[in-house]
């Protein structure tokens, strides 16, 4: 029997819960929240869906940087952003199978890419 890998974003949760990775109060609670969530889902009326999840982040990480030092390479997304993905488009609601969440809010200081990353989930929701 094989061990199921973990994907980016799951490993990540896992590093932050056991403080491998160093986060903020905030970026804890919702791997915490993360994973009641997946203890509750079903009482809840919510489903996570990996196949849904990983075409959100695959979108992504095939657009490229059109201008800057980068410009021509594909998104690369650090662990951080794979987990505010995953959690974007893989919640959702049991019954319609619609998203569970609708809004985000990230909070990161400049010069992180909060522009492209921002450009990049709307062009995920607007093409795909």
């Amino acid at each position: 029997m094989t061990k199921k890998q973990l994907s980016i974003a799951e490993q990540y949760a896992a590093d932050v819960r056991s403080s491998k990775i160093v986060a903020c109060h905030w970026a804890q609670r919702a791997v915490e929240r993360y994973y009641e969530d997946l203890d509750n889902a079903i009482d809840k009326g919510w489903v996570f869906s990996r196949q849904h999840a990983e075409r959100a982040i695959n979108f992504i990480e095939k657009l490229r940087h059109v201008k800057g030092k980068w410009a021509g390479e594909y998104l690369q997304l650090e662990p951080w952003q794979h987990f505010i993905v995953w959690n974007l488009f893989g919640w959702l609601r049991a019954g319609t199978m619609t998203r569970r969440f609708t809004e985000a809010y990230v909070e990161i200081a400049r010069k992180n890419g909060k522009s492209t990353f921002a450009a990049a989930i709307a062009l995920y929701l607007e093409f795909a």
